[in-house]
């Protein structure tokens, strides 16, 4: 076999080597690493929840920028890291949280209403910078004009986050560049094994998302700009959990742990 026919898809969860899906199939049948946790079926899981988003695909070999709403919540540095880096290989087990998400969201794409799990692109420009934004809302009624957002975590919040607040004014945004009109609410749904918590979050106002669209913009320019821009994470738990130890402002080179955020 080729090196190229079974390029690496994840770490091994015991080794932490490159391995290629197929191999690490035929481990975990044939149980060659007994400490590992994970079976087949759960890694054909991890790598059909990890497939091109075709929308994506598509958008990238526009030549522009294509920039997700989740790389827009937080850190301008850590997204600027990020549009000029390989996605680095992840155990098993460190994929696994988010694909407790992308189950949780597949149930109610089979069993929910409204537009579940749509992807929605817009096409943003100016003089000098032009690029794709895009974001996969999680529910929107368009009867009743609302939008939802689902998050699942081990631990319920006391509040929503800027960070959420943001990704859902995005998603507001994002609706109305869409032909859609402005929701009339917005909700947040916090989801544990064993609870539902809910928020509700304001709608932006027309010359809210005006603003908004100015400081995409502007985040935009400073995205594609040769030199990084400064660190400034919106959450107090984003150094910490930052893979880009290259950043000045990570704590590995700070040598100083932050604080757990909420």
């Amino acid at each position: 076999m080729s090196p190229t026919a079974d390029p690496p898809r994840w770490l091994c969860e015991v080794t932490e080597q490159p391995v290629g899906e197929r191999a690490c199939l035929a481990c975990a049948r044939e149980r060659r690493q007994p400490a590992c946790p994970f079976n087949p079926a759960l890694l054909r899981a991890l790598a059909a929840a990890d497939e091109p988003d075709a929308v994506l695909t598509g958008l990238h070999q526009t030549g522009y920028p294509v920039l997700r709403v989740s790389s827009l919540t937080g850190c301008v540095r850590k997204a600027w890291y990020s549009l000029r880096s390989e996605r680095k290989l992840e155990t098993p087990g460190e994929h696994w949280a988010r694909l407790r998400g992308t189950i949780f969201h597949h149930a109610l794409e089979r069993m929910g209403d409204g537009h579940v799990e749509r992807r929605l692109v817009a096409f943003l420009y100016d003089a000098d910078v032009a690029a794709f934004i895009t974001g996969r809302i999680d529910g929107y009624d368009p009867e009743q004009g609302t939008l939802h957002d689902y998050k699942t975590t081990r631990r319920l919040p006391t509040r929503v986050s800027d960070h959420h607040r943001r990704q859902v004014e995005l998603y507001a945004w994002l609706l109305t560049r869409n032909d859609f009109p402005l929701p009339t609410a917005i909700r947040i749904l916090y989801i544990s094994m064993a609870k539902v918590k809910s928020f509700d979050v304001p709608v932006p106002s027309p010359d809210q998302l005006d603003a908004l669209e100015a400081e995409l913009l502007d985040q935009i320019r400073r995205l594609l700009h040769v030199e990084p821009p400064e660190a400034i994470p919106r959450e107090p738990w984003e150094c910490k959990y930052c893979t880009y130890t290259a950043c000045p402002s990570h704590p590995g080179q700070a040598g100083e742990p932050l604080a757990d955020g909420d």
